[in-house]
């Protein structure tokens, strides 16, 4: 989203080199020896996974953000510009973006033409040869080998735009999500797309303008579906059928924007945030065993998260925080607190104490007794929110944020020291 690209240590979250290039879409070659990042002026640029060294960019400029790269059939780089924000469609998004391949893994270009009209997603499926871009309501076939579209189909889930797709790894089908938080299945035959199901997402504010931002086939022949909408900050799984919804993860504090398979398993994914949070998950590979949310509550829960030796959980809702125990998933203590829809917890790095946001205050507790030991009052007026907050990993400092509407002249950071 317009970082810098970061390689980690996937066992143990240890940052291993940060490159230096503003990232907007990321990929690992087939040997998982390089890694291609896409940046906002149109260049891919190549680096060396164990070094972070630059290898290579591409020679020819795209005018145009890079928001997806892939591969064909033949192991040519792809790579497509687009609009990286999962914002409703504006009408001055009028610019025509552009789909590029690579002489193989070189900064060699051997084919590059223009979508003819703005695009947000770009997806390669290997078992029809065929390339798949989405738009304003209809998703583009192409022929990678001539640069052509072959056809389009419209949306039958909405007009609005499409602002993700995704390819079935064996089958000639693919996915696409859209601003009206409509997830639709396609079968690509020789002039046409079909439409094999569509899967609703369910809002619980009617907020829709970020619709749905991400969505991917698992690694296990397309067993499922996983996808997500900005309100719930989790991932929703589908399995066979029509919205026969088997799973949802949750333990992202804030929207998120992009779900991908972790290469070369079947069952484990990873997932970033627009607080610039990944989370790697491990899934069962059974869908009896995928925890379902086993246990419903008549309550919207603003904001969850374990505590640092996994042993119990929080939750959090406008009226109560919740104390759980993870084993056996049952309240151990329940206290009065005003949250909102941005509360946010944080916990001591040692675990020894959570700091939560209300509207205008942060409060901290003892952990895991609860027992409230200090309150600041953050924000002054309730002109604006507090929407980004967090703690130092000494648990030294906090520093909180506030938001105001656009028409504001200013908004505030506050930093306080909680040493003591």
């Amino acid at each position: 989203t317009g970082d810098s690209a970061m390689i980690f240590d996937q066992s143990s979250g240890e940052t291993l080199h940060k490159l230096l290039v503003t990232a907007y879409s990321v990929c690992l070659t087939p040997d998982e020896e390089r890694l291609l990042v896409g940046d906002q002026r149109g260049l891919v640029h190549c680096f060396d996974v164990d070094s972070g060294a630059l290898v290579w960019t591409s020679e020819d400029l795209m005018n145009g953000c890079v928001v997806w790269i892939g591969f064909d059939g033949e192991g040519n780089v792809l790579a497509g510009t687009g609009h990286h924000q999962k914002t409703i469609c504006w009408d001055n998004h009028n610019e025509s973006d552009v789909i590029m391949k690579l002489n193989g893994i070189t900064p060699e270009t051997s084919l590059k033409f223009s979508c003819d009209e703005p695009a947000w997603h770009y997806t390669f499926n290997k078992a029809s040869g065929k390339m798949a871009s989405t738009h304003k309501g209809h998703v583009a076939i192409w022929d990678i080998e001539k640069g052509e579209k072959l056809f389009q189909e419209e949306d039958e889930g909405g007009s609005g735009c499409i602002y993700c797709i995704d390819t079935h790894p064996t089958d000639s089908v693919i996915i696409s999500g859209n601003s009206e938080l409509k997830v639709t299945e396609w079968q690509i035959e020789e002039d046409h797309l079909v439409v094999l199901r569509q899967i609703e997402l369910p809002c619980l504010s009617g907020w829709a303008y970020g619709g749905v931002w991400s969505c991917r086939y698992s690694g296990d022949e397309g067993k499922f579906i996983y996808c997500t909408e900005p309100h719930s900050q989790s991932i929703k799984i589908y399995g066979e059928g029509v919205n026969n919804k088997v799973g949802e993860l949750k333990g992202h504090p804030e929207c998120v924007n992009c779900i991908n398979i972790v290469p070369g398993t079947t069952n484990e994914i990873i997932s970033c945030d627009r607080g610039k949070i990944s989370v790697l998950w491990q899934l069962p590979q059974k869908e009896e065993d995928i925890d379902a949310c086993k246990q419903e509550f008549d309550e919207v829960v603003l904001w969850s998260g374990f505590s640092p030796d996994n042993a119990h959980f929080v939750t959090a809702t406008s009226k109560v925080i919740r104390l759980w125990d993870t084993p056996s998933q049952k309240v151990v203590k329940s206290v009065d607190f005003p949250g909102y829809y941005g509360t946010r917890g944080y916990f001591h790095g040692d675990g020894s104490y959570l700091f939560i946001s209300s509207k205008m205050n942060v409060t901290v507790y003892s952990f895991p007794d609860l027992e409230q030991l200090a309150d600041y009052q953050v924000l002054k007026t309730d002109d604006g929110s507090m929407r980004h907050f967090t703690v130092a990993q000494d648990g030294s400092h906090f520093l909180a944020a506030e938001c105001r509407n656009m028409d504001s002249d200013s908004s505030c950071a506050f930093v306080w020291n909680c040493a003591d």
